[in-house]
């Protein structure tokens, strides 16, 4: 009988180490499955930091250059408009020294003073160069007209003439929101109305 229970308990030794085997074994794979995957996902958070510290970095060195670009941009867009202010304000400083100038020659010939006639007649001449360059092709042309047909303010079509470049020079220096009747300039420039 002891032999039967040694034989009984080897057996359920050899059972029991059989049963083991299988359950260790498959403890042992499932354990290096779960340890690998483990390490996968270490290794793959790792690549997703280190991609996302790329991507963080690009975006950085983007947002660097476009806001170069950008302040390249600006400095570009005042200059653009400090040109075109320094073009408007020329523009308007020759419109109103030739009106100063024509009305400076209109009282040098009334009172008959040859010297400050040929100061404004010199004054002109430097008015009328400075619209050449800075004035609007319509002002140019205006005056163009009056001087080829008239050049003297003797006869009320040259009056006519000569005041609707005045108010060619006021519309566009302040604008067509702030129109004056032309009789107004005339009176202003003239003493007094046109026909």
């Amino acid at each position: 009988m002891e032999n039967f229970l040694l034989m009984l308990s080897g057996a359920g030794l050899l059972t029991l180490g059989w049963i083991s085997r299988g359950f260790f074994s498959s403890y042992v794979k499932e354990k290096g499955k779960n340890l690998a995957a483990i390490e996968d996902a270490a290794q793959i958070a790792k690549l997703s930091e280190q991609v996302k510290i790329g991507f963080q970095n690009q975006l950085e060195l983007t947002k660097s250059l476009l806001s170069r670009e950008v302040e390249g941009l600006k400095h570009q867009l005042s200059l653009a408009a400090d040109s075109t202010n320094r073009y408007e304000e020329l523009k308007a400083t020759a419109y109103v020294d030739f009106y100063k100038a024509a009305s400076g020659l209109a009282i040098a010939q009334k009172w008959n003073n040859p010297e400050k006639e040929l100061e404004a007649t010199m004054a002109l001449t430097d008015a009328k160069a400075r619209i050449a360059v800075y004035g609007s092709a319509e002002v140019a042309t205006a005056l163009g007209v009056f001087f080829k047909e008239h050049g003297h303010l003797s006869s009320p079509e040259a009056a006519r003439c000569f005041i609707q470049a005045i108010e060619l020079m006021r519309v566009q220096t302040v604008g067509a929101a702030d129109k004056v009747p032309i009789n107004v300039l005339a009176r202003l420039f003239l003493s007094g109305d046109i026909e």
